[in-house]
């Protein structure tokens, strides 16, 4: 059976503690590896300013969770992230295989040469 993997962002209360947040992040990896995920990378974003009010706060913790395994791990996890008071939001998506790849370093591409415009052909002299 093939793997599936998934991308869970998880959108923390932004008013936690660094301390805080460091447990908390690492109950969801528990709580994911607990489901018989494979946690392949997690991506922590840091505080950033939500485009709206939710339960009153303005800013939130943005973690990306790159995961695989079973079907029901979203439905499983997505129960327990529910309830956790500590968690604004969260969004689960199926990923490609891509995903996994670990973050790579910005590459800078030289410019490609452009090569020289051709001349139109000559066609009809208009008076």
């Amino acid at each position: 059976m093939q793997e599936r993997v998934y991308e869970t962002t998880v959108v923390f209360d932004g008013v936690l503690s660094e301390d805080v947040l460091k447990k908390e992040v690492a109950g969801v990896k528990a709580l994911l590896e607990g489901e018989k995920a494979v946690v392949h990378r997690v991506d922590e974003w840091g505080r950033r300013e939500l485009a709206y009010r939710i339960r009153k706060r303005k800013s939130g913790y943005y973690v990306l969770f790159v995961h695989g395994g079973a079907g029901d791990i979203p439905q499983k996890a997505g129960r327990v992230l529910r309830l956790n008071k500590k968690v604004l939001r969260f969004l689960t998506i199926a990923a490609t295989s891509a995903a996994i790849a670990p973050k790579s370093q910005p590459v800078t591409v030289a410019p490609a040469a452009v090569p020289a415009a051709t001349p139109a052909p000559a066609g009809p002299e208009r008076t």
